[in-house]
């Protein structure tokens, strides 16, 4: 099932600290510049190419003096030509997808390819290092291969972020909001939340991870600023926000109510970026 992204208002002071966020050195590697994704247009698939055969020796005994031997050759065809765009072990990930939704990847590079898998919100994608270009009518459009777990499929590179380092941003959202937050549920932590700052624009919001039940318990979003970062590195952020239950007799006197439930304990904040994550300084490349 689609449905359209919520929309929240997020505090400035934590814009400006998402927009500094950094990256991880195991999800590195750069890629080319984003580019509006055309990949849900693509309508033709014009040239192939055949990539190396591989051949399967079997030995065979045999009642003469020397063994025989039976080879078995199997040629794959790729839609598309191939380019160098995709290293081998790097992770991405598809943002904005709702914890209610899925993500296709497909058989062979291509939209018009079939359906390899459906993947939940927040599933990693790590690239095996094969890419193709694929001609989408308009411009030329880099698929990757990519494994999860044991699927295995290919997806536009366009649509793909790759994640910064998490930075802990707890101290500027309790400051924005002028007291330790509490709500009667997670979700409500987490718009109280998003919602620091009523004065900023309000960005796109996907609630990617519902939160779970226990005494500790976390809501996670994708953001997507109406205001740019000032460059073109990220596309926005990843905001996991973790809550932890707390007895009405422990809460402050500041508390809404004694149904009051959940307290803040962290804001983690991951930029997404396009290009993807240098592995000196964490940075958006």
């Amino acid at each position: 099932m689609r449905t359209n992204p919520r929309r929240f208002a997020i505090g400035a002071a934590l814009l400006a600290a998402v927009g500094a966020c950094g990256g991880s050195a195991d999800e590195t590697l750069p890629r080319p510049a984003a580019a509006p994704d055309e990949s849900t247009t693509s309508t033709t698939d014009a040239a192939t190419t055949t990539t190396a055969a591989s051949t399967t020796t079997v030995a065979v005994e045999s009642a003469g003096p020397a063994p025989t031997t039976t080879s078995t050759t199997t040629t794959t065809t790729l839609p598309g030509e191939p380019v160098d765009v995709a290293i081998a072990g790097t992770v991405a990930h598809v943002p904005g997808v709702a914890f209610d939704e899925t993500f296709v990847v497909r058989t062979l590079p291509g939209d018009e390819q079939p359906e390899a898998a459906s993947l939940p919100a927040l599933t990693p994608l790590v690239f095996t290092g094969r890419a193709q270009e694929i001609d989408s009518g308009r411009t030329q459009v880099p698929w990757v291969e990519v494994t999860a777990g044991d699927v295995t499929g290919w997806i536009s590179q366009w649509s793909l972020v790759y994640l910064g380092a998490p930075r802990d941003i707890t101290d500027e959202v309790v400051s924005a909001i002028g007291m330790q937050p509490t709500a009667p549920t997670m979700l409500e932590l987490g718009q109280m939340v998003l919602d620091a700052d009523p004065e900023t624009p309000p960005p796109d919001v996907v609630l990617a991870a519902a939160p779970g039940d226990g005494p500790t318990a976390e809501v996670v979003y994708d953001v997507f600023p109406d205001e740019a970062f000032g460059d073109d590195a990220a596309r926005g952020a990843r905001l996991r926000v973790t809550g932890r239950q707390v007895p009405a007799d422990d809460l402050p006197e500041t508390a809404f109510a004694a149904s009051v439930e959940y307290e803040l304990v962290s804001v983690e904040a991951s930029s997404l970026c396009t290009r993807g994550v240098d592995a000196a300084t964490g940075a958006c490349i």
